[in-house]
């Protein structure tokens, strides 16, 4: 058997349409991205095209979530196919899309698989700020100045930083454009259950991490939630939160470097809540159909273990949830 090495592929005018990186990454280059070009996709192995097959054409395999390329056929007239473990990024890069992609791609995750939650999540250019979860999401959240590693941490150097955080884009209803976000993922007993956007409608341009936090006072939300099922919900207005009215926040937006917050905290939103509060609510508990993320309300950090992602929701120690931004 052969082997055929690529790392691009042209038009017949010389000009790129795709290129495989070594770093395992699948660039589409924007003139071709989303309209102009588009790559077949099929279920599995079996149901790959078998007819009108063009040497080095391309597809994705939804079952493997690999690129694979048409070769040719080998001396007995069968279709060689060339897998190319890497992942595919559909529709261009947005805020959007992203979620899409990870949607797909941290499925088959458990909830404490944080190393490669944290790779997935940083091949698309986010950094992971907070892992919340049972018995750690305020008071016995710890801080790290590094990598996250584990559940119950936040990165007080990302709080630290000031680094500005991008704007939203990609959102067909436009009220969701524009702002900077924390897009969370949420993992529960039953493993990932969907992806949520959190964007600060009221921020815009030169907004970092900590302003999220500090001062502590309440924060308009416009949101966005994709289930595991791909189904969408938002809601552009209608919801805020101050997270904690007793986080007692430094400048940077968190109590001290061992712990997010002195007194109680809810991470994340309700659909139609305001000013959501783990101090004296109200709370996520408020409405679980509705409510996304986890909450320390008014009590130890574990003193419940209430896990929040819509009818998904419900009650187990084996949760939590991943935060993450993209800064400029």
């Amino acid at each position: 058997m052969g082997i055929v090495k690529v790392n691009s592929l042209e038009n017949s005018s010389s000009q790129p349409v795709v290129t495989l990186n070594t770093d395992g990454t699948t660039r589409f280059y924007s003139s071709y991205d989303p309209g102009g070009f588009t790559l077949p996709t099929w279920t599995d192995e079996t149901t790959r095209p078998s007819t009108n097959l063009i040497p080095f054409s391309m597809g994705y395999n939804m079952d493997k979530r690999q690129a694979e390329l048409f070769a040719g056929f080998d001396e007995n007239g069968r279709p060689l196919w060339y897998k190319l473990p890497t992942r595919v990024q559909f529709g261009g890069v947005s805020t959007y899309n992203d979620m899409v992609n990870l949607n797909g791609n941290l499925g088959s995750y458990t909830y404490n698989q944080v190393s490669q939650i944290r790779a997935e999540i940083e091949s698309y250019g986010y950094t992971l700020i907070a892992t919340p979860a049972y018995a750690g999401m305020a008071e016995s959240m710890g801080g790290t100045t590094g990598t996250i590693n584990s559940l119950r941490q936040f990165n007080s150097s990302e709080f630290d930083s000031g680094s500005e955080i991008e704007l939203s884009s990609g959102f067909s209803d436009s009220g969701l454009n524009g702002m900077p976000a924390m897009i969370f993922a949420g993992f529960g007993p039953n493993g990932y259950e969907g992806i949520a956007f959190q964007g600060y409608r009221t921020y815009g341009s030169g907004t970092s991490l900590k302003n999220f936090f500090s001062p502590q006072q309440n924060r308009e939300l416009a949101v966005m939630v994709i289930d595991k099922n791909g189904n969408e919900r938002s809601a552009t207005t209608g919801q805020s939160t101050i997270y904690s009215d007793n986080q007692q926040p430094n400048s940077n937006g968190y109590y001290q470097s061992n712990r997010f917050a002195a007194d109680d905290g809810s991470w994340g939103f309700r659909f139609g809540a305001s000013r959501i509060d783990g101090n004296g609510g109200p709370y996520l508990s408020g409405n679980s159909a509705d409510a996304y993320g986890v909450e320390n309300r008014n009590g130890g950090d574990a003193s419940n273990s209430d896990f929040f992602f819509g009818n998904a929701s419900t009650s187990s120690t084996s949760q939590g949830f991943y935060f993450f931004i993209k800064k400029v």
